[in-house]
């Protein structure tokens, strides 16, 4: 693979078991509550020529954390995960991966490693930030 529609990106989305919604240029995941983080979390996938972008962020959520406490949330995220990132934007926490496409990659690994490592790193995220707010 070295593109990627939006019907390729739900399709392999709907393979790995994750149900989603076309939203403008973008697929939306919406991912349940779990025992580890008590709200849905919003995933959108950003299909283009030769790049995928996934991103993750939950409005006002840690809104309460000063500007500086994001921003060095953010930062140590950074420093300990090499593959999404976070950053701070409008006032809120972000998390984003991304998938060059400018070899031709299996199908097998966009799904089994990218689309779910992706969802699994969003979710640790904000798992990660509500485990800092509850010691607040």
């Amino acid at each position: 693979m070295t593109n990627l529609t939006l019907d390729q990106t739900r399709r392999l989305l709907r393979e790995v078991g994750f149900d989603s919604q076309e939203e403008d240029d973008s697929i939306l995941v919406v991912l349940d509550p779990d025992e580890k983080f008590d709200l849905e979390t919003p995933v959108w996938f950003f299909p283009s020529e030769g790049l995928l972008q996934v991103r993750a962020s939950i409005d006002d959520f840690a809104s309460e954390l000063s500007e500086t406490d994001r921003l060095e949330f953010c930062n140590a995220w950074n420093r300990e995960n090499l593959w999404s990132k976070s950053y701070f934007e409008d006032g809120d926490l972000c998390v984003e991966t991304y998938l060059y496409l400018f070899e031709d990659l299996s199908e097998d690994f966009v799904k089994n490693v990218f689309l779910t490592g992706s969802v699994e790193s969003c979710r640790n995220f904000f798992r990660k930030l509500k485990k800092r707010l509850d010691r607040e």
